[in-house]
């Protein structure tokens, strides 16, 4: 993902960015639908942020394909670990 500072645009830009605070703001290009300029505040958008971002769906991946080979640990054996650790 790329990112840019709010700065960098300008004033016009930059206050539509910032409407954006308070609600959405739909990009048209030719009348056509483009972007939508949102809020990170809203929960269901960093959700989505998380999910697309390679790092995650690797995470993800690794710990499926740990669990098809076995190589998991309950809740139990690791409350049994730390308890040890504690003690």
């Amino acid at each position: 993902m790329k990112t840019m500072t709010i700065e960098s645009l300008s004033d016009g830009a930059r206050g539509r960015v910032m409407d954006a605070l308070s609600e959405p703001v739909l990009l048209t290009e030719s009348g056509e639908p483009l972007l939508i300029i949102m809020n990170l505040a809203e929960e269901d958008i960093v959700d989505d942020l998380i999910l697309r971002h390679p790092g995650f769906r690797a995470s993800v991946e690794r710990a499926r394909l740990q669990k098809n080979q076995g190589q998991v640990k309950t809740l139990a054996e690791i409350r049994r670990k730390y308890a040890q650790v504690t003690e």
